[in-house]
């Protein structure tokens, strides 16, 4: 037995992730979660999370099972935090995983995708380009 598991007898995972700029991290799929049981999941900005004060992180959810749970922190959070968008833009984040009450094999799938051009951007292009066509022919007529 190690140290840290005399100290934390349940399994702490904490890791960091970069997300690119031009990118966005659209979902975190639970794609395994064995045994079911709750655990806790958290979010802070940088390269480091506090593991004493919950109100610093962007947001904490509870792992219940398969589910997207970056979607579940936008719609709340759990325990406080900051606030967290979806999708979540471009920086480095560090991550917290723990079991509530006993060790799960769990694993989760990072969507980060290519944000796709604004529609309503393009809309407004069409309309402008509608109108001035009209001038045109009106200028022309």
């Amino acid at each position: 037995m190690g140290r840290d598991e005399l100290t934390d007898p349940l399994d702490r995972d904490i890791f960091t992730f970069t997300i690119a700029p031009g990118q966005q991290l659209t979902a975190i799929n639970v794609i395994t979660f064995d045994p079911v049981n709750l655990s806790f999941y958290a979010i802070a900005p940088g390269t480091s999370i506090n593991d004493t004060n919950p109100a610093t992180h962007l947001a904490n959810t509870l792992v219940r099972g398969l589910d997207d749970i970056l979607a579940q922190m936008a719609t709340g959070s759990y325990s406080g935090g900051t606030g967290i968008t979806d999708p979540l833009g471009p920086g480095t984040y560090t991550a917290w995983f723990q079991e509530g009450s006993s060790i799960v094999t769990y694993r989760m799938d990072y969507v980060v995708t290519a944000p796709e051009p604004s529609h309503g951007l393009l809309l407004l292009a069409g309309a402008g380009g509608l109108i001035c066509r009209r001038s045109r022919r009106w200028c022309h007529g």
